[in-house]
């Protein structure tokens, strides 16, 4: 693998981590209210 394909499937985790960050906290503030 070259290094922007390493690079691009990182930067698709770090997008997959902070959506799913998204959803926890939706779903928390749903909880909530």
């Amino acid at each position: 693998m070259d290094k922007l394909g390493i690079d691009s499937f990182r930067g698709s985790i770090s997008d997959f981590k902070r959506y799913l960050r998204a959803q926890r906290i939706l779903l928390v503030a749903g909880v909530i209210v």
